[in-house]
């Protein structure tokens, strides 16, 4: 009897280990398809300002791409070399229409994407890692402050519906 159960045991292991890797793989064929496609949003979860420690973030702090424009909505902390004259512009929120983008996969997989704005004056590049996974590392480098780091997760852009009249 303890043979058998020895058995179900090891055979229950690999069908949840089948079904585990049948959702990873199809978790990083979407986030694939999305970074392809320049369509997804990064959701950061938690800030690495220059020299500081991690900050959890509150939810809605985000960079969408649409295929043809990005939004961007980050908290900035850290030293800013020259300040905004609007005070309360101290975010990092921009919207851009011309831009650089170039993705490559990554050795050990997921995708290293590189975004330079054209037309936005502060920002100089951002640098996403995306792991198979979803999870994924925003590094926000600026002509006018220091960089600032942003972990959180890649996921699908989908539009949210209008809302009926």
């Amino acid at each position: 009897m303890k043979q058998y159960s020895n058995i179900i045991a090891k055979l229950l292991l690999v069908a949840i280990a089948a079904c585990f890797a049948l959702i990873v793989s199809a978790q990083s064929g979407g986030i694939k398809e999305s970074i392809d496609s320049k369509t997804f949003v990064f959701k950061a979860q938690t800030s690495i300002p220059s020299g500081n420690g991690n900050q959890q973030l509150s939810p809605g702090y985000e960079l969408v791409l649409k295929g043809t424009s990005i939004d961007a909505y980050l908290p900035y902390f850290g030293r800013a070399y020259s300040p905004p004259v609007d005070p309360t512009a101290s975010g990092i929120k921009f919207m851009s229409q011309n831009f650089e983008y170039n993705a490559t996969g990554r050795k050990g997989g997921g995708w290293d994407v590189v975004i330079r704005p054209k037309d936005v004056t502060d920002i100089r590049e951002l640098l996403l890692t995306v792991f198979d996974n979803g999870n994924a590392t925003l590094v926000v480098n600026s002509d006018r402050r220091s960089p600032i780091t942003f972990n959180g997760i890649v996921q699908s852009y989908a539009p949210k519906p209008k809302a009926a009249k």
